[in-house]
């Protein structure tokens, strides 16, 4: 008797995406998407060498139409165990609007479209950032209550984030954001048997990770990252991946709307700083 493979989707098909991909399809199917065909077709080829059977969609996380398309197809195709949401866009790398559209509208996106297909027993996991956790000025608590609540189409009508100045505080927002939006759907998504979780990653050594390192946009608080970090490396993709592999195990089963930090001890150096 055959039995049908199962599924995981992955937004995202840079370093870390395609780390998870290797590190949790084990035989299942992996549906992958990304904004750039390149990338993906790059990305895909790559799984595929390895054996892993791999389905591409082209996927504009910002666009909803796009996204729910993308979940449907998933969903449809076999048994979708694992949800993994790995695109962003860096500070140095994107537009202020570009920033809270892939960064913070892409989540609340992925999250209502994966909601609407959701099942017991399944996983999701969204990337989020360590910077949510080391902002100079916490959001205001009516900010944050948007960033949670807020309709994806109101979800960037907020003044506070068309007053937004900073590539960098716009990425900090859009993450914050995200971490919000998933601690408040981890009861939804519960009531359908699934589970949700977000990680908050500091500087992994990827090709985009490489990028911001090597501008001068962000050269003073990568510096500060560096030297609060209280382990002495960049963090790798396989320290993403393994903690991804875990959470969407069923050991991780009673663990729903958590946030862990992988950063080295980045942020917690931050708050308790030696006087």
């Amino acid at each position: 008797m055959a039995f049908p493979q199962a599924t995981i989707a992955i937004t995202g098909s840079g370093g870390i995406g395609t780390s998870i991909a290797r590190r949790i399809a084990n035989g299942r199917r992996i549906f992958l998407s990304d904004v750039s065909q390149v990338n993906l077709d790059g990305a895909a080829e790559a799984l595929r060498r390895d054996g892993h059977t791999v389905e591409t969609h082209l996927v504009d996380v910002s666009k909803y139409d796009q996204v729910k398309a993308f979940a449907d197809a998933a969903a449809a195709s076999t048994a979708l165990q694992a949800v993994i949401h790995t695109a962003g866009v860096f500070p140095s790398q994107g537009s202020i609007s570009q920033i809270m559209e892939v960064d913070l509208l892409g989540t609340a996106n992925v999250l209502d479209a994966f909601y609407e297909v959701a099942m017991p027993g399944q996983s999701i996991v969204c990337v989020g950032s360590g910077s949510a956790h080391v902002m100079k000025e916490e959001v205001p608590l009516e900010v944050l209550d948007h960033l949670a609540r807020a309709h994806r189409d109101a979800l960037l009508s907020h003044p506070a984030i068309q007053a937004t100045v900073s590539p960098l505080l716009a990425y900090q927002i859009a993450k914050r954001g995200s971490l919000a939006r998933v601690q408040l759907m981890a009861k939804e998504f519960g009531l359908k048997g699934a589970r949700v979780n977000i990680i908050s990653p500091g500087m992994i050594a990827t090709e985009r990770g490489r990028l911001e390192l090597e501008g001068d946009m962000l050269r003073a608080y990568i510096e500060m990252l560096t030297k609060e970090c209280a382990i002495d490396r960049l963090g790798t993709v396989y320290d993403v991946s393994n903690l991804v592999e875990f959470l969407v195990s069923d050991r991780a089963s009673f663990i729903s709307g958590a946030d862990v930090v992988v950063d080295g001890g980045v942020a917690a150096a931050q708050r308790w700083k030696r006087e």
